[in-house]
């Protein structure tokens, strides 16, 4: 066999067509068809997930918020022991860890 760049030349009376890879073969089709798809059906669940994700997100950093202000409006209003159980309460929303997104299926 004689070597080129790119690929083997074989040395027998045989006719190229293209240059490998280039999906000469429609046997490939079926396969390639059932790739996209997962892969398009996959897109779309983790789009929805990552979705999901940002606006738990934004539902978290909204209640910490809220947490904040009643802290504040307690404090203004001498009310230390409301401030105090708000304060707990905050603690306790922060200190679980926003959704991560799980790469299993």
């Amino acid at each position: 066999m004689a070597t080129n760049a790119k690929y083997w030349e074989p040395r027998s009376p045989r006719v190229k067509v293209g240059r490998p890879s280039l999906k000469k073969s429609p046997a490939i089709s079926p396969a390639e068809k059932r790739v996209r798809a997962i892969e398009t059906r996959e897109r779309e669940r983790l789009s929805a997930e990552v979705e999901s994700i940002v606006v738990d997100q934004l539902l978290f950093q909204a209640s910490v918020k809220a947490i904040k202000a009643r802290i504040g409006k307690s404090m203004k209003t001498d009310s230390r022991e409301e401030a105090r159980s708000l304060a707990l309460e905050r603690m306790a929303v922060e200190g679980t860890s926003p959704p991560v997104p799980s790469m299993g299926g």
